[in-house]
């Protein structure tokens, strides 16, 4: 890079985190005289969308003649000079070190060898001597126990001297990786902006510089605590950023825009139609998510792609209270965005067909100025947490529910009896009937009030009748629109409670499958 230029500092001053991208704003004062200033800002980010750089001066006496980003490779070595030669050094003085160190070991394996020789052989001759009654205390022994005093001290200074070696080598294999390693020619690829600016006379201006990069992206995160009767609830935005720059205590904006959408409309495709021969019906069970307003739970939406930020159809932005600083090393960093405290209905739920168990339910509104973005929900209880959720969006004023885990006293098991199957002799119905036995136990020292609620199966044909025995239910419940049919029980402490329901199913004869 040339040299002609003067170094300015532009620190990074507003960030606006978006789905896949980022447009930072640096600011910056500087004073120019007049005619033309070339300045230069370093430590920019090298994947700076290059179409997107703008600048913008405050003063009217002076504009911005030329603004563009300029990259450079730069070799990043990791020794020079001095410290190159003191590491040769060191490195010859090791390699010196290790070959005395190798002789030592040699001859002491050397001498515990011949000290080894030297024991069998007197071993044996003190086998003959004994054989020939003489006393171990002769010279001859004396001289054994000495050497094998000898052979001990020998071997544990080969076992010491092995570990200084091998330590040795560690430090060595070390300092000849380093000295290759500076002798590499690595290197980072470094931006920075050029601007020129044009002043008729000196003065001081406030210069704003916008661009846009790629590798930062933000996702919603909220956490729900139960306590008392309220929920205080808080959301917090996390923020990914692999930019090459440092975002330090800047004013941090979190938007759902996706401006990669572009503006074409959808394409128009040929929707054909034909007939086909009229055959027997084929029914098929489906599952099928219940929506329900007002209580923040809008039914998932199947997506081609990969899914982003549901902002219910309307571009939001949203501002950090608190500067914030989010380093670029590609880890989550949680910024918080907004809390709220809510009075909370709090009771049991029971749906035996997904969860044989009685889940806390806190039912509450968005006491907040802002809706909540869909995205998960840590949910804490009693000082800890009690599992994890997820939330859809939800507007403020909105009624939302959650679940805080299941209640460990309530104890629910479920049957299924098939009862016995009609078929109509002067008709083609076929009629099959079920009983859902649930039976519920109070295991604590506590009263319980349990809501519990069995889905039974809508038919949407009229060759297909599905339909609840009201005086064979319990309470003769019927189901709703829907197709819940709902129960409060009351469990006193140990106490049991039984629920049947009968559903009734009538089949014509032309229908398949089921």
């Amino acid at each position: 890079m040339s040299s002609d230029r003067r170094a300015i500092s532009l620190p990074v001053a507003e960030v606006t985190v978006l789905e896949d991208r980022a447009l930072v704003r640096r600011r910056g004062r500087v004073t120019v005289e007049a005619g033309r200033a070339r300045l230069r800002v370093s430590g920019v980010s090298p994947i700076v969308v290059d179409k997107s750089l703008l600048g913008d001066l405050s003063a009217s006496d002076a504009r911005l003649v030329d603004a563009k980003v300029v990259r450079e490779r730069v070799a990043a070595d990791d020794v020079r000079g001095d410290d190159a030669r003191a590491l040769h050094e060191e490195i010859v003085l090791g390699k010196a070190g290790v070959v005395a160190l190798e002789d030592r070991m040699r001859a002491l394996k050397a001498e515990c060898d011949a000290l080894a020789a030297r024991l069998s052989s007197l071993a044996v001759e003190l086998a003959v001597d004994a054989s020939w009654g003489r006393a171990v205390t002769s010279p001859r022994g004396e001289l054994f126990g000495r050497l094998v005093t000898r052979d001990l001290e020998a071997r544990a200074a080969v076992a010491a001297l092995d570990v200084e070696l091998d330590d040795a080598r560690q430090a060595l294999a070390r300092k000849i990786d380093r000295s290759r390693a500076s002798k590499r020619l690595d290197s980072s690829l470094v931006a920075s902006l050029d601007l020129d600016v044009e002043a008729k006379e000196p003065c001081e201006l406030e210069l704003v510089v916008s661009y846009v990069v790629p590798n930062a992206c933000w996702r919603p995160r909220h956490r729900a605590v139960l306590g008392d009767g309220k929920v205080a609830f808080q959301t917090e935005a996390v923020v990914w950023q692999n930019t090459g720059e440092a975002w330090s205590e800047v004013e941090l904006s979190l938007s759902t825009e996706r401006p990669s959408l572009g503006v074409d409309p959808p394409r128009l495709e040929a929707d054909p139609l034909s007939v086909t021969k009229r055959g027997a019906l084929v029914v098929e069970t489906r599952q099928e998510e219940v929506e329900r307003a007002g209580a923040g739970g809008g039914g998932k939406r199947v997506v081609s792609e990969l899914p982003g930020i549901d902002d219910g159809g309307e571009a939001r932005s949203m501002r950090a209270p608190h500067r914030a600083t989010i380093a670029s090393d590609g880890r989550p960093h949680a910024v918080a965005l907004g809390a709220f405290e809510a009075e909370a209905e709090v009771g049991l739920v029971c749906l035996p067909e997904l969860l044989l168990a009685a889940v806390t339910k806190a039912t509450f509104l968005n006491a907040g100025r802002v809706p909540l973005l869909p995205g998960p929900v840590e949910l804490v209880r009693g000082g800890g947490p009690v599992g994890r959720g997820s939330l859809e969006f939800v507007a403020p004023g909105e009624k939302l529910e959650l679940g805080f885990g299941p209640d460990g006293s309530v104890r629910v098991h479920r049957d299924i009896e098939p009862l016995k199957d009609e078929t109509s002799m002067l008709g083609s119905w076929v009629t099959k009937t079920h009983d859902v036995r649930l039976r519920l136990s109070n295991l604590g020292p506590f009263t319980r009030s349990v809501v519990v609620q069995e889905r039974v199966t809508l038919s949407e044909i009229e060759k297909v009748q599905v339909s609840v025995s009201r005086e064979e239910t319990s309470g003769q419940k019927v189901p709703d629109e829907n197709g819940f049919v709902t129960w409060r029980v009351e469990l006193p402490p140990l106490g049991r409670s039984e629920l049947r329901l009968r559903v009734i199913t009538k089949r014509h004869g032309d229908v398949v499958g089921g």
